[in-house]
C-alpha cells in the first residue's frame, strides 16, 4: 500500500463532497438530471480543475475543484436519471481484494 494514503484524509474528502453536495441541493434543488445534463455539469468541473492546474494554484484549491466534481458524480449518481429512469441498485462495485477489471 501507498505510503501517502490516509483514511483520515479519504474520511475529509467525504465529509467535505457531501457537505457540497448538499449545499448544491439546496442551492439548485434536486430534480434529476439526463446524461447529457450531467456530462455538462461534469465537464465545467473538470475545466475547472484544468484552469487550477495551468494557473499553478495551491494545492488547496486543487483539491476544492476535485472535490466539487465528485460531488457531481455522486449527485448523478444517487439521483434518478431524467430520462432513463431509476439507477440499477446495487451499483456494480469490484472488491478492492478481488483484483480483476
Amino acid at each position: 500500500m501507498n505510503n501517502h494514503y490516509s483514511q483520515d484524509h479519504r474520511e475529509q474528502f467525504l465529509k467535505a463532497m457531501v457537505y457540497e453536495l448538499d449545499r448544491a441541493y439546496q442551492k439548485h434543488g434536486s430534480d434529476p438530471w439526463g446524461r447529457h445534463e450531467f456530462y455538462g455539469v461534469l465537464k465545467e468541473e473538470v475545466d475547472e480543475i484544468w484552469d487550477a492546474i495551468k494557473r499553478d494554484e495551491p494545492v488547496e484549491n486543487l483539491l476544492k475543484e476535485v472535490m466539487q466534481a465528485a460531488a457531481v458524480c455522486l449527485r448523478y449518481a444517487e439521483t434518478t436519471d431524467r430520462y432513463m429512469g431509476q439507477h440499477p441498485l446495487p451499483l456494480p462495485c469490484r472488491s478492492a481484494k478481488g483484483g480483476g477489471e
